[in-house]
């Protein structure tokens, strides 16, 4: 299964720390699931969810600025 990824792999994906990645977990903001329910950690992140959870996140830049003299 290529398309999941472990914590550390996904904070190096995002280029944030480790415990960044805990949090949004903890928090519900990134989409996750877990292995195995009945034990601490084991969470792993779908590489598919990740990117499209980043789409919905992007910022249009703004098309042209006039600027009126």
């Amino acid at each position: 299964m290529d398309n999941l990824l472990t914590p550390e792999q996904l904070a190096e994906f995002l280029q944030v720390s480790i415990a960044t990645v805990y949090h949004w977990t903890h928090e519900g903001y990134v989409p996750y699931f877990k292995m195995n329910p009945a034990r601490a950690g084991n969470i792993r992140f779908d590489k598919h969810k990740i990117l499209k959870w980043l789409s919905m996140r992007e910022k249009k830049g703004r098309t042209s600025r006039k600027i009126k003299i």
